[in-house]
């Protein structure tokens, strides 16, 4: 599905909510203004659709160079390469050599060749449902919901990138377990059928590696506990419309 459309879709998705774990407050702030992308961001992203949509990404992204922009010359290549690109991604050779080892890191994975060869992934899968315990609309995106032997049922995968493999630390850190008990909760709603939950790590720096990493039964209901704490705050401070009440609130850690 085109990112636009999905953007476009009604419902609170698990980007946005989970900034609820941080305070009312921080959801606001991100929901009204855009984050800001650093240099890694933008690295992921490129891969993520160079491997997800991999006819996008040629159609999206041009081949460019770096110019020295403090001289006249450099500032008219510039211009001239800005022209050629249009609307399309700019990538420069280090971002090439990074997406492109990327990938072949992703094509020496025994279990992804396997994974692509027992049967057609659905990719970018969208989804909507009611979560039962607050009636509020959700929201999902799901990168890969593949049915094969080798995973002895079906499951959704994330593809995730970063420098280092993910660690416990990570995943907690960065609420991947909210992410996945909350993907999980989504396609249970729509199908009424429990699916595993995996991440395909593929690394951005040396060796370049990947890895896929299953979320296990406690990281779920971790996850799920988060979810549906922020799902409870947010529904209540959708009714009262206090979102500084954190400024009020002591904090048990």
């Amino acid at each position: 599905m085109p990112s636009q459309q999905y953007k476009d879709m009604e419902g609170i998705n698990f980007s946005s909510l989970k900034y609820m774990l941080n305070g009312p407050d921080h959801y606001k702030y991100w929901q009204e203004n855009k984050r800001p992308q650093s240099d890694a961001m933008r690295l992921g992203e490129l891969i993520h659709l160079a491997i997800l949509e991999p006819e996008v990404f040629a159609e999206q992204t041009y081949m460019g160079q770096k110019f020295n922009r403090t001289t006249k010359q450099g500032k008219d290549l510039y211009a001239q390469q800005l022209e050629q690109a249009g609307n399309r991604t700019i990538i420069l050779p280090e971002d090439k050599e990074a997406i492109d080892r990327a990938l072949l890191a992703l094509s020496r994975c025994d279990l992804w060749q396997e994974l692509q060869k027992s049967g057609s992934p659905k990719v970018e899968v969208a989804m909507q449902w009611e979560d039962p315990l607050t009636g509020l609309g959700l929201k999902g995106c799901a990168d890969y919901i593949m049915e094969s032997p080798a995973l002895g049922g079906v499951a959704i995968i994330d593809v995730k990138t970063a420098r280092e493999p993910i660690t416990r630390w990570d995943i907690a850190r960065y609420h991947y377990d909210m992410q996945a008990a909350y993907y999980l909760a989504g396609y249970r709603a729509l199908t009424g059928v429990d699916a595993e939950f995996l991440w395909l790590l593929v690394e951005t720096g040396e060796p370049y590696g990947c890895q896929f990493i299953a979320a296990s039964e406690d990281t779920i209901l971790r996850g799920k506990d988060k979810m549906n704490e922020a799902l409870k705050k947010l529904k209540e401070t959708m009714t009262s419309q206090d979102w500084f009440s954190r400024y009020n609130e002591i904090t048990i850690i």
